[in-house]
């Protein structure tokens, strides 16, 4: 069966480096985010302000709103010195407890 010129395009546009390192960066952006909050709530048992948050790269804010949208994180609006904070979810900690287990958080 022949493939779609679209098909053709994705294919081809897929299977450059750019897009290999997007589709990695879509993966890892999130987990950094997830084990920083996570950490961060840990030893401070408070929220983690959104100044606090390192947002480079792509995909950090998107993948931030991806966290909380999977209920993993809670945004909590207006803190003393920020705009947002995010505080993990008991299915947020119960997760970031596994990945530490498994050695994926590496803070």
């Amino acid at each position: 069966m022949n493939n779609s010129a679209k098909e053709e395009l994705s294919g081809l546009v897929n299977s450059t480096e750019v897009m290999k390192q997007i589709f990695t960066e879509l993966e890892q952006e999130p987990e950094r985010l997830f084990c920083t909050i996570c950490g961060d709530n840990e030893k401070s048992g408070r929220p983690v302000p959104d100044h606090r948050i390192s947002l480079f790269g792509y995909f950090a804010e998107a993948g931030l709103r991806a966290l909380v949208a999977a209920g993993l994180l809670t945004m909590i609006t207006g803190g003393i010195s920020s705009i947002y904070e995010y505080q993990p979810t008991e299915a947020g900690l119960a997760l970031y407890r596994k990945l530490l287990a498994e050695g994926a958080c590496k803070l």
